[in-house]
């Protein structure tokens, strides 16, 4: 089973129909039948029940249109990531520092050591840079405290002397 037949089965998932999904897909109805045939055959169950007007999903059907558009979701954001690499020619790293003053020393001293890499500082108005990082938007915070995220690891990157 591949991408392309996943991208087949949401298609004729969505229409509810050989014609319009072929029509849709650019393929013939005898191709997109042969695939999603082929995928049932590999899967070992039935993913729709074919009727006169058209395809309506079984229960395993239900439950496998959930996994393939999750599939190809992740396949999606991965074909994006690495484009972004490509597209700059160089590596790139998602930051948020939270504390301008100290984000001069940071940057100074990493493209020192990592002059190759690009940094990019992506912000949100609705989401926290700890759900950013959850969800794969940041590569590194530079915060004042730990984030509260059994997910997310944190090392100390500088300690400061305060003098009175």
């Amino acid at each position: 089973m591949d991408i392309q037949q996943l991208q087949y089965f949401c298609v004729l998932a969505t229409t509810g129909n050989f014609t319009r999904a072929s029509a849709e897909l650019h393929l013939t109805q005898s191709a997109l039948s042969k695939s999603i045939f082929s995928m049932e055959t590999e899967l070992g169950f039935p993913l729709l029940l074919r009727t006169k007007k058209g395809a309506v999903l079984t229960e395993c059907g239900k439950e496998f249109l959930q996994f393939s558009r999750g599939v190809l979701e992740a396949y999606d954001r991965s074909c994006q990531r690495m484009q972004e690499l490509t597209d700059t020619g160089h590596n790139t790293v998602n930051l948020v520092v939270t504390l301008p003053e100290i984000f001069v020393r940071v940057l100074e001293g990493f493209h020192r050591e990592h002059p190759d890499i690009q940094v990019r500082l992506p912000t949100s108005d609705s989401i926290s840079a700890g759900e950013m990082l959850s969800m794969g938007q940041l590569d590194f915070v530079v915060n004042t405290a730990p984030m509260e995220d059994k997910l997310i690891e944190w090392v100390p990157l500088m300690r400061d002397e305060y003098l009175l």
